[in-house]
């Protein structure tokens, strides 16, 4: 078993308590116009009552985010906990962890709670071993939130938004290659399908 909280990169992440602090070039005017979705609902972080660490698309794309692990490289309370196999994965923030039975920090993609109580997969969440498409935003969001997420969430949670459809026709394609015969293609299109009533976006 191996404790994975990597620290040797840190990019432009806002950490907000009881104050603001800026990592790398973020300025107060940019941090104002920054919208979470921790509680549930929109909020600028400036304003919204909880700690989270936020890493946006730029930050996700420029720094290669592609898995929880990237992300334990950017907040300093969250901390990867990986057994003999990816879905034995397991995530504390602050310390507060599960080693067996039901999560205590929740994995949550677009406000849905895919936390796993499995014990095959030992207090973790499927979906921290998964590889990211197309995510518009990284949301660690620290201490309890049990009353909006249930009790997966009695640490903290990790909330993964991803992209909304753009309102004009949008394509991309991103190839990437790596040591060990590792390859990776990903390729987005966006647009509408009814011009001011329907949009989709397929990766």
């Amino acid at each position: 078993m191996t404790l994975n909280h990597p620290s040797h990169f840190w990019p432009l992440v806002l950490i907000l308590g009881t104050g603001l602090v800026g990592l790398g070039q973020i300025t107060w005017a940019d941090a104002e116009g920054i919208e979470v979705t921790a509680q549930k609902r929109s909020e600028r972080l400036v304003t919204t009552p909880v700690a989270a660490d936020v890493i946006l698309a730029g930050e996700i794309d420029a720094w290669t985010v592609r898995d929880v692990s990237d992300v334990a490289a950017f907040s300093a309370s969250l901390i990867l906990n990986q057994g003999l196999a990816p879905p034995d994965t397991r995530l504390s923030i602050r310390g507060l962890g599960a080693y067996i039975g039901h999560p205590t920090v929740a994995q949550l993609v677009d406000g849905i709670n895919y936390s796993s109580e499995a014990l095959s997969f030992v207090g973790s969440s499927t979906v921290a071993a998964y590889h990211f498409l197309d995510i518009e935003r990284v949301e660690v969001i620290k201490g309890p939130q049990t009353v909006f997420y249930g009790p997966s969430a009695f640490a903290g949670a990790v909330q993964y938004a991803t992209k909304n459809p753009s309102r004009t026709f949008q394509g991309s394609v991103r190839v990437e290659v790596g040591g060990d015969g590792h390859r990776d293609l990903q390729g987005t299109v966006s647009g509408p399908v009814l011009e001011n009533q329907f949009y989709l976006r397929l990766t």
